[in-house]
């Protein structure tokens, strides 16, 4: 989609979120360069966009009607889940004896039950908000909205704060960013490109570890090698997000 002139872009996007929703952030990406869009281009490509994502859900359309937006509402009812970076601190606390927390099976997925799940469910929407708006700002303030090495470090960014401020983290989740991590290097210094492989790397490790080993140790303990691993995986992600939010100077990529 960045590839491509923006107006296929957009509609390239617009069929990707009707097969799952999070590709909608992106959008104002193409758009991102005011000196060269107008309102009409980005008029043009938001409807190409709600064309691309509307087209394969006519047939349910015409027979669902509104029920087809149920899905909203089911995510918006869903908890905090247990593996999401939202968890850890409430798992701790727990384990410190200083909140009450335990898990039930719902939404197909094992999500925390505790008062203090409740207090994070609103934080975490805020905090989504601001992680996912941030590099879109950044980009259009300081970057260079022009370049598409530069949208696509600013897509890394907002897929990774996504997964950093959603109170729902799954281990697929993972497969949106990773595409995004491998372009986002390209024009970084090299030093800085090799700090970004590793932990790119390792998170993706860590990913799969959480879930392949040390999942139900995060349900049901003994937690102490669980939370280690998920603070390492919290602190990988914490700085995928820092160097693809900040812009690449010229500067840099010449050293």
């Amino acid at each position: 989609a960045f590839l491509a002139p923006p107006l296929i872009g957009a509609g390239l996007l617009g069929l990707a979120a009707s097969v799952k929703l999070w590709p909608v952030m992106l959008l104002p990406l193409l758009f991102a360069d005011t000196r060269r869009t107008t309102w009409r281009p980005a008029a043009a490509g938001l409807g190409l966009f709600s064309i691309g994502l509307l087209l394969p859900f006519l047939p349910f359309i015409f027979r669902s009607g509104t029920a087809i937006l149920s899905f909203l509402r089911y995510h918006a009812a869903r908890g905090v889940q247990v593996e999401s970076f939202w968890a850890l601190p409430i798992l701790v606390l727990h384990s410190l004896g200083w909140v009450k927390a335990d898990w039930n099976w719902e939404f197909g997925s094992n999500n925390l039950v505790s008062a203090a799940a409740g207090w994070v469910v609103p934080i975490s929407a805020v905090a989504l908000a601001a992680l996912v708006l941030a590099p879109l700002v950044i980009l259009r303030t300081r970057g260079e909205p022009g370049s598409v090495d530069a949208r696509l470090r600013a897509a890394a960014a907002m897929v990774a704060g996504l997964l950093l401020g959603s109170k729902v983290l799954s281990p697929q989740f993972f497969i949106w960013l990773a595409p995004l991590l491998a372009v986002a290097v390209v024009g970084m210094p090299w030093k800085k490109g090799l700090v970004f492989a590793g932990l790119s790397l390792v998170a993706g490790w860590l990913t799969m570890c959480v879930y392949e080993d040390f999942y139900s140790n995060l349900c049901d303990g003994p937690r102490g090698t669980a939370y280690a691993v998920s603070f390492v995986r919290l602190a990988c992600f914490i700085g995928l997000y820092a160097m693809t939010v900040v812009p690449v100077r010229r500067a840099e990529r010449l050293t």
